[in-house]
């Protein structure tokens, strides 16, 4: 009931196109799987050869690996088992001086990672990586969806996006969230298909009151068909013992928890109901 003739229409062909390109994109999938060892030498092979004469490709060997006979076998023996530690100095050159260093392909941002680990790493995002990303994987979870009957239906979805917090590093590089954002051009375009909070909702740059906002409409979509949001999200609570360490929660656990909570419940009641915004998150969003 949230949808207009036109949006609905729009998400109906959208999803159908998406259907088409989703079952491809798992044909894909299921064939690269049938001979995974071969498709993973095949991919090795390919992703040395690209970056053999990038500093870290230099240093690592990655020419003769990608002569070798048996790649893979070379790749084991010649390179060891790393972690971020390992590449953090080459990812702090790209932050002063940029690339190429650790990709041939030039990056377009350093994306912050959310901490879950324990500590924020700056991952070197090149636009091939996004696009391999909706290629090869969100198109495949979409095949997924539609094969379990999850997408014959014209449901909206609260995401639960904020106002990104993005810097530049000395090399002009942003640094920052990698996720789909209210900033993104192809954010706006989804929107009004998809989402339940209007745009109004995702200006709102106080995150509290973003998702006092994004529960509301949540609330309001009788229909509502997905609560999306990226994995987590550092939040600091006033009785933590340690101000310092910040404690990482689903953003949907957080939305169903505050919906679940009856006082908070009649607040976002009343406001649905009157079609007001709370006094408190009123006086953080401004007019």
């Amino acid at each position: 009931e949230t949808h207009t003739l036109s949006t609905a229409v729009q998400q109906f062909f959208m999803f159908d196109a998406l259907r088409v390109a989703g079952a491809y994109a798992r044909w894909r999938h299921d064939q690269d799987c049938a001979g995974f060892e071969d498709t993973q030498a095949a991919l090795l092979k390919s992703l040395l050869e690209r970056n053999k004469d990038t500093a870290y490709g230099v240093d690592r060997g990655f020419a003769a690996i990608a002569a070798a006979d048996d790649v893979v076998a070379a790749f084991r023996a010649a390179h060891p088992l790393t972690t971020y530690a390992d590449v953090a100095p080459y990812v702090d050159r790209i932050y002063e001086h940029g690339g190429p260093v650790l990709n041939a392909s030039p990056e377009r941002m350093l994306a912050a990672t959310s901490g879950t680990s324990g500590r924020v790493a700056l991952l070197p995002t090149t636009p091939e990586m996004s696009s391999t990303f909706f290629a090869r994987g969100i198109l495949v979870v979409f095949d997924v969806l539609n094969r379990l009957g999850h997408l014959d239906h014209l449901q909206r979805t609260t995401k639960l996006a904020f106002q990104p917090r993005h810097r530049e590093a000395p090399s002009g590089l942003r640094v920052g969230p990698n996720s789909s954002g209210p900033k993104d051009p192809s954010f706006e375009r989804l929107r009004p298909l998809l989402y339940s909070t209007p745009k109004a909702g995702y200006a709102v740059e106080d995150e509290a009151s973003a998702l006092y906002v994004h529960c509301l409409f949540a609330a309001r979509d009788r229909d509502l068909g997905v609560l999306e949001a990226p994995p987590g999200v550092p939040v600091r609570a006033e009785r933590d013992a340690r101000p310092r360490q910040a404690n990482f929660v689903s953003m949907p656990a957080r939305l169903v928890g505050l919906l679940g909570d009856p006082a908070f419940n009649a607040r976002v009641a009343a406001d649905v109901e009157s079609g007001t915004l709370d006094a408190a998150v009123a006086a953080v969003v401004g007019p």
